[in-house]
């Protein structure tokens, strides 16, 4: 499960969003964009559901904390997670929003949503790990992986918006 975590996994994904980049100015190999959104939103998810039991397992395995300790940083995690993904749900149900009602859906609408909510989880999850600042145990990181995490399930809205757009390109060919 650490390997998950890992500087290899977390290297990948950094190298794989440089790469999304870099593919989104030009407006060739499609395929291929799809296939990394699809990648980031894999690991994401993963990542989201799997960070809480590797949390309990570091908290167990720290010889300097105490049980009174692992419940107060279970629940800060817990609370503070939910906080995450509620603000994930939201920006995702906001895209769809603003996609099934909108005449005309501008792509970079989808993706500056997309972008703000990334930058604004990693902005909140900093905020949030500073109520978790103490000499035992390092919480603020794991609620760092957990919006980083979330920002990766927020690549769903360019996989949508890329197979909507491709759907109905293939529409209007045939």
């Amino acid at each position: 499960m650490s390997f998950l975590y890992g500087d290899i996994c977390t290297w990948c994904s950094i190298i794989l969003i440089i790469a999304l980049v870099i593919l989104s100015i030009t407006k060739k190999m499609q395929k291929m964009k799809i296939t990394v959104n699809i990648i980031l939103f894999i690991y994401g998810l993963l990542g989201s559901f799997t960070l809480p039991s590797y949390l309990m397992v570091r908290l167990g395995r720290s010889h300097r904390v105490d049980k009174d300790f692992i419940k107060w940083a279970s629940v800060k995690f817990y609370d503070y997670s939910l906080i995450l993904a509620a603000i994930t749900l939201i920006i995702l149900a906001l895209a769809i929003v603003i996609f099934i009602f909108s005449k005309k859906v501008i792509s970079g609408n989808l993706k500056l949503i997309m972008v703000f909510g990334q930058i604004s989880l990693i902005v909140i999850a900093f905020l949030l790990g500073l109520n978790t600042i103490n000499k035992k145990f390092d919480l603020a990181i794991f609620l760092l992986n957990m919006s980083y995490f979330n920002a990766l399930v927020l690549f769903g809205i360019n996989i949508f918006d890329n197979l909507t757009r491709r759907l109905s390109y293939d529409k209007i060919n045939n």
